[in-house]
């Protein structure tokens, strides 16, 4: 009887389009029109929940500094400091830890090469935390209006000079790292890829036109714009010696009546990763670079990587396909542009 009275409601159920579940399973699988559940966050939700958080951060972190701005205060006064100048000592300890912050915050994304400055920053921060958070505890577990332990005075007096030396030398480092980027913004900006116009089309005529197969990933020895170009194109001179031996040969005739540049089809995953033809040239400036210890990956690594770059191919896919990271793929192209510049201000003079 259950069973029956089981299969009679699952028929009025079906009936009614309603999702029922199989035999031996706990869900129901929903039908071929049921619609399907999204969750969705309202934009406005999210901008709401943001300045929420920001008003409850400053209210709490002014909360926080009255707080250990007052038992940093009394600390330093009693190892010693007059009462109106006890209260600098908070400061000093508070705004190196600001410091220390917002130059790790910065330095994040910055590479490998601030590696070293990063650890500095981190290292300031965790003594000037350990030193704060740990002022506030002793505050709270001495008796009030007692005299500190002579060697305890001593280490709150030094942490003055401590601080001065710790946020001038980070000074300096933001002031010569922010000069470096500085230096480097209109040359990273000059080899990132900039899409050229396209062509305009020209319309439709019957008059035959030889055309080559273009394979989903081919293999090219250069960057070529798909355009058929009617004219002979202008070839300018390399004004870089070592530049002209790297440059490719001459490329094949465009004219009418000539086959645009054709490639054979290539199938399989590792096609479109294969490793292009290093020139000669380039082969020579990454020995270079070798030798000179700009580097140290090999030489054929680093001819790959400026073969790719001299055809401008960003960055990012010269370490994908090359496997390097990208601070690597960055400063082998930045040794070899110091190069480069050396060998044609050289010719020059």
């Amino acid at each position: 009887m259950e069973d029956r009275r089981n299969g009679h409601n699952a028929k009025e159920a079906a009936a009614k389009g309603i999702p029922v579940a199989a035999q031996g399973c706990g869900t129901a699988e929903p039908g071929p029109g049921a619609p399907e559940r999204e969750l969705r966050i309202s934009p406005t939700a999210v901008r709401v929940a943001c300045i929420v958080a920001v008003l409850i951060t400053a209210v709490v972190a002014a909360a926080s500094f009255v707080l250990s701005f007052a038992s940093l205060a009394d600390l330093a006064q009693r190892s010693g400091y007059p009462a109106e100048l006890a209260k600098l000592w908070p400061v000093i300890v508070d705004l190196t830890i600001v410091l220390a912050t917002v130059a790790v915050i910065v330095l994040g994304p910055a590479g490998v090469g601030s590696r070293a400055h990063r650890r500095y920053f981190w290292a300031v921060l965790a003594i000037s935390a350990i030193i704060s958070i740990g002022g506030n505890a002793l505050h709270g577990y001495l008796p009030p209006d007692t005299a500190l332990w002579p060697w305890l005075a001593a280490c709150i007096a030094a942490v003055a000079p401590l601080s001065l030396l710790a946020t001038v030398h980070g000074a300096a480092t933001m002031l010569r790292i922010s000069a470096f980027v500085s230096r480097r913004a209109p040359a990273a900006d000059a080899s990132v890829d900039t899409p050229t116009a396209e062509a305009p089309i020209a319309e439709a005529q019957d008059t035959p036109v030889r055309v080559g197969v273009l394979s989903p990933a081919p293999v090219r020895k250069q960057r070529r714009i798909p355009v058929l170009d009617l004219e002979e194109p202008v070839v300018e001179p390399p004004s870089d010696p070592i530049r002209a031996a790297a440059a490719p040969g001459p490329q094949a005739d465009r004219r009418a009546g000539a086959a645009i540049d054709t490639v054979e089809p290539t199938t399989g995953p590792s096609a479109a990763a294969a490793a292009p033809e290093v020139s000669t040239g380039w082969m020579q400036v990454a020995a270079s670079l070798v030798r000179d210890g700009a580097t140290q990956k090999s030489v054929d690594q680093t001819a790959q990587v400026l073969e790719l770059w001299d055809q401008k191919v960003p960055f990012t896919v010269i370490a994908r396909q090359t496997e390097l990271h990208h601070s690597t793929v960055r400063s082998i192209i930045e040794a070899a542009r110091r190069l480069l510049d050396g060998a044609e201000g050289g010719a020059r003079a």
